[in-house]
């Protein structure tokens, strides 16, 4: 109450009001603003305890979880917001904001956004990764994880919580990602010959294995791909036998799209990154004799069945010709580990796969040279 006299006491918080005799107490607490994507800090006063004792207790009442403000405020959507606003001032790439926005929606399916964080207690964490599993595997369900406890964490960093829910939480337990199935080169003639066996039965299909054998695209980018897709380019100029310079004609994949399992199209790729990959002359081959013989649109999609269509393909030619089952994604190991085996930078790897180099490597790093022999071989003939 303005116009009167307070002295502060040896309790923080706690004031002797000279005008009526008794005591004041003033709590400072916090409140999360989404609006403004930040604390408003702001008092509370309770006036008129008889005695120091009581005013302790009624302080300490104040200060108790129950009445802590910040500590329901603070949701999961609020601390996304945070996590994008230091995603912009940190300058994070446009594919790792995509990719956590995705994880997010993911999340959503199984918890809603507005959920307190204080909210979020053992079980109710065990009980969203226990409905994860009914929809999604372990490498998946290892990145929704990560997503989650990174916004809780933030949230506890920045003050809003007064307690981390994660200490009492047990981190959930996923599988090592099994080694990456890659197709040897007596696999792949294998299959290629089988589906060349019959070129009026498979010729379709023998076009869309050697695509993702030679560009390492996913399956879903594949059945989005339409005759558009494939552009003609001029190559840097290489040197003639007569020692001048000539441009050579190429070709290359656009790829900007995917179709999803369930059959629905996507504008985007699955990481949002647009590439274009140059084509072996295998692929070129097979692609002009497909493309000879239709009278359709450019537009039109080239591969018009559906993933589980594919897949039953693939697994027959499989055991038709006895080599171990491999899945359409094996096919874009085999073209990254392919290229690691050529001595292909990284940097170019990252740009015609659409994976960062920090996954490459992860996933590949048993097919890199030691950093000792790196720098040998850099050192050789200077």
């Amino acid at each position: 109450m303005a116009g009167q006299k307070r002295t502060k006491t040896e309790y923080r918080g706690i004031y002797y009001n000279e005008t009526t005799g008794k005591y004041d107490i003033k709590f400072n607490y916090k409140s999360y603003n989404a609006a403004k994507q930040r604390n408003d800090y702001k008092s509370k006063w309770k006036y008129n305890v008889a005695t120091i004792g009581e005013a302790k207790a009624e302080l300490a009442l104040m200060q108790s979880g129950k009445n802590r403000q910040e500590d329901r405020d603070i949701t999961l959507q609020g601390a996304f917001e945070l996590w994008k606003n230091k995603a912009r001032a940190q300058d994070y790439s446009p594919a790792t904001v995509v990719n956590t926005e995705q994880h997010i929606r993911m999340l959503s399916e199984f918890i809603p956004m507005d959920t307190a964080i204080q909210n979020i207690t053992e079980d109710v964490y065990e009980d969203i990764f226990a409905r994860c599993r009914s929809k999604y595997k372990d490498e998946t369900i290892k990145t929704l994880n990560a997503t989650l406890r990174k916004l809780i964490n933030l949230a506890y960093k920045k003050r809003l919580l007064g307690e981390n829910p994660l200490v009492r939480m047990d981190n959930v337990k996923t599988k090592k990602t099994e080694k990456v199935r890659v197709i040897t080169t007596g696999e792949w003639k294998k299959i290629d010959s089988f589906f060349n066996s019959e070129k009026r039965k498979y010729k379709k299909l023998r076009f869309m294995v050697n695509i993702l054998y030679y560009t390492g695209i996913r399956i879903g980018e594949c059945l989005a791909l339409t005759w558009d897709d494939f552009e003609e380019f001029v190559r840097s100029a290489e040197q003639n036998e007569g020692g001048a310079e000539q441009s050579k004609k190429g070709m290359r994949l656009s790829i900007s799209k995917t179709i999803l399992q369930d059959g629905t199209p996507k504008d985007t790729t699955k990481n949002k990154k647009n590439r274009k990959i140059p084509l072996s002359p295998e692929v070129v081959g097979l692609y002009t004799e497909n493309y000879e013989i239709r009278a359709e649109e450019r537009s039109d999609r080239i591969f018009t069945c559906t993933y589980n269509t594919y897949i039953w393909y693939l697994t027959m030619v499989c055991r038709k010709t006895g080599i171990p089952h491999c899945s359409c994604h094996s096919f874009r190991h085999t073209f990254i580990s392919n290229l690691i085996r050529k001595g292909v930078p990284l940097p170019v790897i990252e740009k015609v796969s659409g994976d960062t180099q920090k996954t490459i490597f992860e996933r590949y790093s048993h097919m890199f040279e030691d950093d000792e022999g790196l720098v040998l071989r850099a050192l050789e003939n200077l």
